[in-house]
């Protein structure tokens, strides 16, 4: 269980994230081999390079997640959605970094594509494909390249792998029962709902949630592992805060930076919460890509004020910034009174 107090809650979340590490040269260009995998409610066929090792198996197979020491990572999951726009794909990059560069974000047969690089030398190419009803993401990226490496092949080589990816939906157990709204405290159903401050956010597919057992914030995760003893290197673990407005104002920018400059311990390179409105009501985000005791990870944060309530979001992605897209998906669907 997750420490009560803000601070500890941030740094548990971190403590399993993976540190960064180089990915050789010479795994690109390596051959690449046809390989077929089982989602929830799709199989999956790419060619990929031989060698990578599945991480964290995900029971309910949302989400499939590959890697090799010093080698290439590659992830396969399914998400609610497609990227609403080509602007919403180009965010799923400056989300993780503002100073991220595109190259390439267009629209392709059933879905997009997008290659991009972050600081540090994280080369990415990612595809969303939508057949019959189930939408799923590949994401393949290397980490750590030296700075004077043409990275031109290197981007060619997983647009490679994730180009060939082949959605085949598999039809839903007719007998499964439908999804029903869950209440705060439950680790099943798409929605959660808190009566007592008007909460009510749609979880992604798959994830679960469940109430502190002291009454503190909802926390969330891609896996109930992820609730239990953090996000490790392939997840997103989370927490939902509710408070009075009359105690924590209704300037969700004001808010957000100082929550997370209390979670962050006032990282100098914490950045500035944009504003934005979610549901017709104000609000603020802020993604934070730093160290917190001692560990990289990924964050994302979110505020939403409300005449008597606020909501505040805080996901730790261990897994680089893979699932921002979906902890974003989830934000935009929140409501509170």
């Amino acid at each position: 269980m997750y420490k009560s107090t803000l601070l500890c809650s941030a740094l548990a979340l971190a403590s399993n994230a993976a540190a960064l590490h180089a990915a050789p040269i010479d795994w690109v260009g390596k051959a690449l081999q046809e390989h077929t995998y089982t989602l929830q409610r799709a199989a999956v066929s790419l060619r990929r390079p031989e060698g990578l090792e599945e991480k964290d198996p995900d029971p309910r197979h949302y989400a499939l997640m590959l890697s090799a020491e010093l080698g290439p990572s590659l992830t396969l999951a399914q998400v609610p959605t497609l990227p609403a726009d080509l602007a919403a794909v180009r965010e799923h990059a400056t989300q993780l970094s503002p100073s991220a560069k595109v190259h390439v974000a267009e629209a392709v047969q059933d879905g997009f594509r997008i290659s991009f690089e972050l600081p540090g030398g994280f080369v990415r190419h990612k595809v969303w494909q939508h057949r019959g009803g189930v939408t799923v993401s590949c994401t393949a990226g290397v980490h750590g390249l030296l700075p004077r490496v043409d990275r031109t092949p290197v981007r060619r080589w997983l647009a490679e792998i994730c180009d060939s990816m082949e959605v085949s939906p598999i039809a839903a157990d007719a007998g499964a029962a439908a999804a029903a709204p869950a209440v705060a405290g439950d680790a099943s159903g798409q929605w959660l709902q808190d009566p007592d401050s008007g909460l009510r956010i749609r979880l992604p597919v798959g994830w679960v949630s469940q109430r502190d057992a002291s009454g503190g914030p909802i926390q969330f995760g891609n896996t109930a592992s992820a609730i239990s003893d953090g996000p490790g290197e392939t997840g997103i673990g989370g927490m939902l805060f509710t408070g009075s407005a009359a105690q924590m104002g209704t300037d969700p920018v004001n808010l957000l930076e100082r929550f997370v400059a209390r979670t962050t311990n006032g990282a100098d390179d914490r950045g500035k919460a944009t504003a934005l409105r979610i549901n017709g009501r104000p609000a603020a985000r802020l993604n934070y890509s730093g160290t917190l005791g001692g560990v990289r990870a990924v964050y994302g944060f979110y505020a939403i004020c409300e005449v008597d309530n606020v909501l505040l979001i805080m996901g730790a992605d261990g897994s680089r910034g893979e699932w921002l897209s979906a902890l974003a998906d989830m934000a935009m669907s929140a409501s509170i009174q």
